[in-house]
């Protein structure tokens, strides 16, 4: 390994320092998930671990390369020290009257506002409302609090709700999702806390009540009425088959799809593609990226500047493509699989919008790094480690198949690339190598 101005160069794979701060991160994450040092306790045991290894290497060694290899160790450990602020930060935003700290124990009247449609259950007939809940009236005092509750209806209600609308549920008992007691096994209260739900209740929809509509959510509003609109289009052209297949693979949305067909692609052993993740992500971003590119060729010269900055067809078709793939992204219910292909495609785009070097594993990192910033507990989420492992296997193996040989056609482009990810799959389909 040898250490050059910015990345190091690591068997043909360029590394940043970014991404030895990510593994240091994770480490010190998944250390504070073991009880004799959960928590903080975790995260300085691997940073301590890291620096000493540092320490000792560049201490012991007085070769050049060994010195700054060492400075690997120091980055993780600065990873891990990361973790302390991240946790910090995330105590420090969590509110005294948040319903994580404080929940009622009796009946209230709860004020809010929807934040997404409202659910529809086939199988049991009932309903969901999802509230970013304002405030509770508990024995007559208001008292305001934050955070979301998800409230089951026994039917669904006759009246139409829109997102944004504030609404009154009169009479409700908040409680804590239950978590079930058999060691090791499903952790109920976390996974609805990783998806922003803090308590549930049950309710009747003559509790429900609008007090003003479409107050809040203006965005959401719009990307759900677009999501249902395309709903619509796709029941009115297509077969009832046809259609919830179409939903599952293009939205994301799985509930009018035929268990027939699901079963179907159980047995083929291709489930996979109904769940929206990097090969959809992928697909939309190929496909755009070419149409754009096939436009902004068609313009004239003068139109893309020179001053002060060097715009291309192919940078303006990169830019055009970041915004369609954030929307599909939240259009598709910002999953952690959808979350993660967005990441990586955005990081490859802007590499060729700012002509910077990047990589495969660089923009899984980089995507692991945000997520869990954002939200360390996604680091003990099952479908976030299969997302990330199962990606960061595909990228460790494919650097050993065999690589392609033919170096001009319509696959490879005739532009070359920014990028340096020395897999064959990376360098057929990533953006840093497709034409200008």
């Amino acid at each position: 390994m040898r250490i050059v101005h910015g990345p190091i160069y690591f068997t043909g794979e360029t590394v940043f320092p970014l991404d030895y701060i990510t593994l240091g991160f994770i480490g010190g994450l998944l250390a504070g998930g073991i009880l004799p040092l959960a928590g903080v306790r975790g995260a300085l045991g691997v940073a301590a671990l890291c620096l000493g290894v540092s320490g000792a290497c560049r201490w012991a060694f007085h070769d050049s390369g060994i010195r700054k290899a060492s400075s690997a160790f120091m980055l993780a450990g600065a990873g891990a020290l990361g973790i302390v602020l991240v946790l910090s930060f995330h105590q420090w935003m969590l509110p005294s009257h948040h319903l994580m700290r404080h929940l009622p124990r009796g009946s209230a009247n709860l004020v809010g506002h929807l934040t997404r449609p409202i659910e529809r259950l086939k199988s049991s007939g009932r309903a969901r409302l999802y509230i970013d809940v304002e405030r509770l009236t508990i024995r007559g005092v208001e008292i305001p609090v934050q955070g979301s509750v998800r409230i089951s209806l026994s039917y669904p209600p006759a009246e139409p709700y829109a997102v944004g609308d504030r609404v009154l549920v009169r009479r409700v008992r908040l409680r804590r999702p239950i978590r079930y007691r058999n060691p090791g096994a499903f952790n109920y209260p976390e996974f609805l806390r990783l998806r922003s739900i803090h308590a549930t209740a049950l309710a009747s929809p003559r509790a429900l009540e609008r007090i003003k509509p479409m107050e809040r959510f203006a965005f959401q509003r719009w990307l759900f009425g677009f999501r249902d609109r395309m709903r619509a289009y796709l029941r009115e052209a297509f077969p009832e088959k046809t259609a919830g297949l179409l939903e599952a693979i293009t939205l994301g949305i799985r509930e009018n799809l035929d268990g027939e067909v699901h079963e179907s692609f159980r047995l083929a052993e291709a489930s996979h593609i109904l769940a929206i993740s990097g090969l959809h992500v992928g697909f939309i971003t190929f496909f755009f990226y070419f149409v754009f590119l096939a436009f902004f060729r068609r313009l004239p010269p003068d139109v893309f500047p020179g001053r002060p900055i060097v715009l291309t067809p192919m940078k303006a078709a990169s830019l055009a493509v970041i915004p369609i793939v954030i929307l599909f992204a939240l259009l598709t219910g910002a999953r952690v699989s959808t979350i993660r292909a967005a990441i990586i495609a955005v990081v490859y785009l802007l590499t060729l919008i700012l002509e910077r070097p990047g990589g495969a594993m660089h923009s899984v990192l980089l995507a692991a790094i945000i997520i869990l910033a954002i939200e360390p507990g996604f680091v003990w989420d099952t479908g976030f480690q299969l997302s990330f492992v199962v990606v960061a296997s595909i990228i460790l193996a494919a650097r050993h198949l065999p690589r392609p040989t033919r170096r001009s056609g319509w696959g490879m482009g005739a532009g070359g690339g920014q990028g340096s990810s020395s897999s064959p799959a990376s360098r057929w389909w990533s953006p840093s190598r497709w034409p200008r």
